[in-house]
């Protein structure tokens, strides 16, 4: 199951939908693309602390991924990586769902939290037309 998980994480940035880096999922979150922020399970207590902040500025979730920052920069080909925001609602949700497969009461706040801003996405989709 985890290899299938770095997969999908791989697909998310192949797709452009993976923002990497404390400043720039800083500036996701400004401008509210970022949809989920994740983080290494080995960041550093100021990194943890960078990371809520840039979550609360987007009021999304911050979730600390089953992975250590070797593992991470390793599949994103960037060194030193532990900060990284999913930019798409659809993929938040689904990476959510296959690491609930892992560890459900570890994730299951943030896929409701995710699934409902979701839901919200398409009922308000659905009055536009």
């Amino acid at each position: 199951m985890n290899d299938d998980i770095l997969t999908f994480f791989g697909l998310i940035r192949r797709a452009g939908k993976l923002t990497v880096g404390e400043d720039n999922v800083r500036n996701a979150c400004r401008g509210r693309q970022a949809q989920l922020v994740l983080l290494a399970e080995d960041a550093s207590d100021n990194a943890l602390d960078r990371a809520q902040k840039a979550s609360a500025l987007a009021d999304r979730p911050l979730i600390k991924l089953p992975y250590d920052k070797e593992t991470i920069s390793g599949l994103l080909g960037l060194p030193g990586c532990s900060m990284a925001a999913v930019t798409d609602i659809g993929f938040s949700a689904a990476l959510l769902k296959k690491l609930s497969c892992l560890d459900p009461q570890k994730y299951v706040d943030a896929l409701q939290r995710i699934e409902a801003i979701q839901s919200s996405a398409k009922q308000s989709s659905f009055r536009r037309k």
